[in-house]
């Protein structure tokens, strides 16, 4: 699934897109890789795409709509939970 997609998906709304012609210093292909960054610092995702971006617009929305002093709770009790679970990993 494309990221666009995905956060079309997680909105529950289909985006407007402007598809323009591409500009010749676009690329075409690209080989990226995060290869060097795993053998550098052993990093690896935890969480997907498809996963965290849905994730990521319920928090938004949420802390959008909520008084600075109710994040604020909110956030310490993240926190305690944080530690105590495996929310962080994918599922």
């Amino acid at each position: 699934m494309d990221f666009i997609g995905v956060v079309e998906k997680a909105l529950g709304k289909t985006a407007t897109k402007n598809m323009l012609p591409m500009n010749n210093a676009e690329l075409k292909t690209t080989y990226a890789s995060v290869k060097k960054l795993h053998d550098a610092t052993g990093y690896e995702p935890k969480i997907k795409v498809e996963v965290g971006i849905p994730r990521f617009v319920e928090w938004y929305t949420w802390f959008h709509s909520r008084t600075l002093d109710e994040v604020n709770k909110a956030t310490l009790l993240h926190e305690e939970l944080h530690r105590k679970s495996s929310y962080y990993t994918q599922e």
